[in-house]
């Protein structure tokens, strides 16, 4: 059974930092190279989303999100 007093187990696994500490971590994580497959892989996501949009309508289902 589950424990009412229990809290979200997501929101134990969230350690305490520093805001300064994710600026830190980001910037390292901007340094680093994006894997060739990777961006492949994201060309080909890009390329199929355009295509799907053109044969549902166009540009024109955009706006309606």
């Amino acid at each position: 059974m589950h424990d009412e007093d229990c809290t979200d187990d997501r929101s134990a696994r969230v350690p305490e930092t520093a805001p300064g500490e994710f600026d830190h971590l980001l910037r390292e994580i901007e340094k680093e190279p994006v894997p060739e497959r990777l961006l492949e892989l994201a060309l080909k996501l890009q390329a199929a989303l355009v295509e799907q949009r053109k044969r549902s309508g166009g540009e024109g289902k955009r706006g309606k999100a």
